[in-house]
């Protein structure tokens, strides 16, 4: 039977997936509920994303991406428990215990918020990056190269969360810190600038379009919702051309290595 890398390799695979798994329910259920009813704290997150008013929130179509990030989320679910993954590196070395930990960050980010507990929400979300960042940086760095049943099972799920949460911790900053007031749009620009280079240099690093795909649709939504807004309209856009360019070409990178790759029976 596989085992855990050090120091996890006294956990049997099947209790680490299991787990993993009860996790990834439980937050599905949980933001299930936070969404589409006000059980916790008397607000959905809709209606308290709209009680913090801020330049940085994009349009709430932004938000339909979580029906994508859910769906590879299942898959990786469903994956990871098969006994056909427990020899699976990827998961084993680079996913462990590390989702559990980011599984309760999350719902512990929905109380927090659902009680407008705020202060303690940026903490707590930009550890819920933390995480996602440790596994995302091991998969890139491990297995630049995965096979496409891990790219599609594992890889991804992590690149489309990853890349959100980067975005997210940002609004939970400028909603906490910020308002609508015009005297916050010169703020906004240089947030959405050091953002826009953070997720440009991850992406990079990682040879990775997603990530960058995932900063140009919530650029997309901002645009949207901030046209008429001063300053802030064509910053916005042309950073979110910048980012669809950066896309792109690390799209057509990926393509031009993958090929290559299968010539000589890699993938």
């Amino acid at each position: 039977m596989a085992k855990l890398a050090s120091p996890l390799a006294s956990v049997p695979v099947p209790v680490v997936r299991a787990l993993n798994l009860l996790v990834l329910i439980a937050v599905f259920v949980i933001n299930g509920l936070a969404g589409s009813t006000t059980l916790i704290g008397g607000y959905n997150t809709g209606q308290l994303s709209d009680l913090l008013p801020n330049y940085f929130v994009p349009a709430g179509f932004a938000f339909s991406i979580w029906g994508l990030i859910y769906l590879f989320f299942g898959i990786f679910g469903v994956y990871q428990i098969l006994p056909r993954s427990y020899d699976s590196a990827a998961i084993n070395s680079c996913v462990g215990l590390v989702w559990i930990g980011n599984g309760i960050l999350n719902i512990a980010w929905i109380l927090v918020w659902g009680y407008r507990i705020l202060p303690m929400s940026v903490i707590i979300i930009i550890a819920m990056w933390g995480t996602t960042m440790i596994i995302y940086a091991r998969l890139k760095s491990k297995y630049p190269d995965p096979t496409w049943t891990d790219a599609i099972c594992v890889h991804t799920c992590f690149a489309l969360y990853t890349a959100w949460l980067t975005g997210a911790s940002w609004v939970n900053v400028y909603a906490v810190s910020t308002t609508r007031d015009p005297s916050y749009v010169a703020w906004t620009i240089g947030g959405l600038v050091v953002l826009g280079v953070m997720e440009i240099a991850i992406a990079t690093w990682a040879k990775d379009p997603i990530f960058t795909a995932v900063g140009t649709w919530t650029l997309a939504a901002n645009y949207v919702k901030n046209k008429d807004v001063d300053m802030l309209a064509p910053a916005v856009l042309g950073l979110c051309i910048i980012l669809g360019i950066v896309t792109g070409a690390l799209a057509v990178y990926r393509v031009v290595r993958w090929r290559r790759r299968a010539e000589f029976g890699a993938l």
